[in-house]
């Protein structure tokens, strides 16, 4: 569902309702947008959000937007909505992030911020979070950004303990004594192979290829030389070029989106590589891409903190009623940024006069929320951390692995 397409299905809901929804252009380009039930009333909290609407990503956060819309009962007739959302259009910048906290915290006094999405948009932010002393909720999956100060908060669960997770499952019932990695070269992307190798060498297994490529590659026939070395003119000679090749690893681990793995894969058959257990992260979980790529993914595990159709029925409604809502299906970045919006106004509702600093204090010290991904605990460095579970594919489907 596009930007456009929430704000217009928001109308219907609050005009229906009796609301009121205000919609502000700045500079040409819907860069922020106030929503909120009735007239205005200077008792309503007011919350931001800092999203890229417009530019290259802009359908990246319409998606984020669904999720905050859908958190804050915005599409929800008869639901008094009891926070204020302003929007601000970052377009993946950092300097853009920077002034959007600015304008957020200081022209709109907003209690906290949600996002930015990338790490260095989140750097920027953060900086003037902490000088402000606003609470920031970034959703980059560099969580070092917490380490920028005390208000520093990430909405996505520890990538380190998910991978530790993943790893000890490999090694005990995968017999995965030796690995590869293959990653691509940002911040994210460095922090999960580097966990990965550190929990390898930590149980006693081996990464023996670490093989890192740009994020925004496509061709990954270097890398993949690399992992299975090359095809030598003596094998093409023999005619041994199109057979299976033996490789030196029982396991690769990609931390990477669907959409790149399903690319590397594909050069990894060409190569003839086989006869290793495919391994993954949260980045996976895109169902319509794997169906998509079914024969690629078959077999493959990967490790999330949201499952929709496994034994937590709040998973199942989410998913049910974000599809209703969102013509999509949710995946688990929508569900981290749904239960850090609605853990974020639970606090507000609960508290009579919130501030900024009673809620960093509130969030800080957040423990067993009971969110859409299972119980949801702020830990001491600001994660919002969860369960962790591990899932194969089979057929194109997610199927949860039952653990021992």
């Amino acid at each position: 569902m596009s930007y456009l397409e929430s704000l217009i299905r928001c109308i219907t809901v609050f005009f229906a309702a009796g609301g009121l929804l205000l919609f502000m252009p700045y500079g040409g380009v819907a860069m922020e947008a106030v929503l909120h039930q009735g007239e205005k009333n200077e008792a309503h909290a007011a919350l931001g959000a800092i999203l890229p609407l417009s530019g290259s990503y802009e359908k990246f956060g319409d998606r984020i937007l669904d999720s905050l819309l859908l958190a804050g009962g915005f599409f929800d007739e008869g639901r008094e909505t009891s926070v204020e959302l302003y929007l601000e259009d970052s377009q993946m910048k950092p300097e853009k992030a920077r002034r959007a906290l600015s304008e957020l915290a200081d022209r709109h006094r907003v209690l906290a911020v949600l996002g930015p999405v990338s790490s260095e948009e989140s750097y920027a932010a953060a900086e003037e979070a902490e000088k402000r002393g606003i609470s920031l909720i970034t959703l980059t999956r560099n969580q070092d950004v917490t380490g920028v100060g005390r208000y520093i908060f990430n909405a996505l669960p520890s990538t380190r303990n998910q991978i530790r997770h993943l790893v000890g499952y490999a090694l005990g019932q995968r017999a995965a004594g030796e690995a590869a990695v293959l990653y691509p070269d940002v911040p994210a992307g460095r922090d999960a192979a580097g966990f990965f190798r550190d929990e390898m060498a930590g149980r006693g297994g081996r990464v023996s290829r670490f093989v890192a490529y740009p994020a925004d590659k496509a061709d990954f026939a270097v890398e993949v030389e690399r992992l299975t070395g090359r095809i030598t003119d003596a094998e093409r000679s023999a005619g041994t070029d199109k057979a299976p090749r033996k490789i030196p690893f029982d396991a690769l681990f990609i931390p990477d989106s669907a959409v790149q793995v399903s690319r590397i894969v594909s050069q990894l058959v060409f190569y003839r590589a086989d006869g290793f257990q495919l391994l993954g992260d949260s980045g996976w979980n895109m169902p319509e891409t794997v169906a998509a790529n079914r024969e690629r993914f078959e077999g493959a595990i990967f490790v999330d903190g949201f499952f929709a159709n496994g034994a937590i029925p709040e998973s199942a409604e989410f998913a049910d009623r974000f599809y209703e809502v969102c013509d999509r299906e949710a995946d688990s970045l929508d569900a981290y940024i749904y239960d850090a919006m609605a853990m974020t106004l639970q606090i507000i509702e609960a508290g009579k006069n919130p501030t900024r600093e009673r809620l960093r204090l509130d969030l800080a010290g957040m423990n067993a929320y009971h969110g859409v991904r299972g119980v949801v605990t702020v830990a001491p460095l600001r994660i919002m951390d969860s369960q962790h579970f591990l899932v194969t594919v089979r057929d194109g489907e997610f199927i949860q692995i039952i653990e021992p």
